[in-house]
């Protein structure tokens, strides 16, 4: 994860929820005097200068009056402005906020910003404190993954006019992250099999590298043999791909691209007993069942009568599990 996060501490976490992977960004201790964060202003400049100031300490910020500006009638804006990393969307943010204001002149603001927005005077507000006095407290803001968050600004908001001293600090600040959610594309070839392959069920499971509970579903297959994810949250991941009747296959993946397009994943048959092991019981359970299609006594977990076939076709899938027996096939 390429990032300058200057002192401070940055940790992956497992979320234990439909393969969540969070970051963890805290500058409880270092870096919010560092490249993270970049002052960004609106209203007339030479005013801005005049008027504000600004400083920074290993985990507070603040910005502040250095000059009065009673009846300026400008509305100003400040905000030390933080970005999260490509591929990233901010979910929450955990701070300890204190001023010294009029709530008629000044409030402590989180904007909520477009990823290539500039703050300004319709920036929008995601969080904000109005404060009589010397006042202090902790805050947080959330925002859904699907809200697409990935730029906010911790800072003021001046609508008028405000008197020399009056400040707004942040400090200890600690910014959680999501990966973005892509749709990911991918195709089974089920090997032997003749057949229509959107009458196959799959099963797809999920299990996130860095750790993380296992998640994903049953589907059928295209008639190509397609599947299709709607949103997967990008990472790196063990796919394991499991079909009736067929060895399981568990394949290393990266999901990344808008959408996603997995190399063809290929299932060996002749796993009849569905114990993921082609043994003497798979050769058993298909010759005792060959010829047997449509009949009550007909095992339906046999390789046979899942496609269907009891003549050349049967033949062919008892040869097809002698062959691997022979080679003692199984997952790996």
């Amino acid at each position: 994860m390429a990032r300058a996060a200057v002192g401070a501490v940055v940790v992956w976490l497992g979320i234990q929820a439909g393969m969540v992977s969070a970051c963890v960004y805290n500058y409880t201790g270092a870096g919010m005097d560092g490249p993270d964060w970049q002052l960004e202003t609106s209203g007339a400049t030479g005013y801005w200068a005049a008027v504000y100031g600004t400083s920074r300490g290993a985990n507070w910020q603040r910005i502040s009056y250095i000059h009065s500006a009673d009846g300026a009638g400008y509305q100003t804006r400040g905000a030390f402005v933080w970005t999260a990393p490509p591929g990233e969307r901010i979910v929450r943010i955990d701070f300890n906020w204190s001023s010294n204001t009029n709530p008629d002149c000044w409030a402590q603001v989180v904007y909520r910003m477009e990823p290539a927005e500039v703050l300004s005077g319709t920036t929008a507000v995601a969080w904000l404190q109005p404060a009589v006095g010397w006042l202090s407290g902790p805050g947080t803001v959330s925002f859904a993954p699907e809200d697409n968050v990935q730029k906010i600004g911790l800072g003021f908001d001046c609508p008028k006019w405000g008197y020399v001293d009056f400040f707004a600090q942040f400090s200890n600040v600690v910014i959680t992250t999501s990966p973005d959610r892509v749709p990911v594309e991918g195709t089974v070839v089920l090997d032997g099999f003749v057949g229509d392959n959107d009458t196959v069920g799959v099963k797809l499971e999920f299990t996130p590298v860095d750790g993380g509970a296992a998640a994903g579903g049953k589907m059928f297959l295209t008639s190509a043999g397609g599947f299709a994810v709607d949103s997967v949250l990008q990472g790196t991941y063990l796919l394991t791909v499991t079909a009736p009747n067929y060895l399981k296959k568990t394949v290393s993946v990266t999901i990344w691209d808008n959408p996603t397009v997995l190399d063809p994943i290929v299932l060996k048959g002749a796993d009849a007993n569905g114990d993921d092991c082609v043994s003497f019981e798979d050769f058993s359970l298909l010759q005792n069942n060959y010829g047997q299609s449509g009949d009550a006594g007909a095992n339906p977990l046999a390789t046979v009568a899942a496609t269907g076939g009891c003549g050349s076709l049967g033949i062919l899938f008892l040869g097809l599990s002698l062959a691997a027996l022979r080679l003692g096939l199984r997952n790996e």
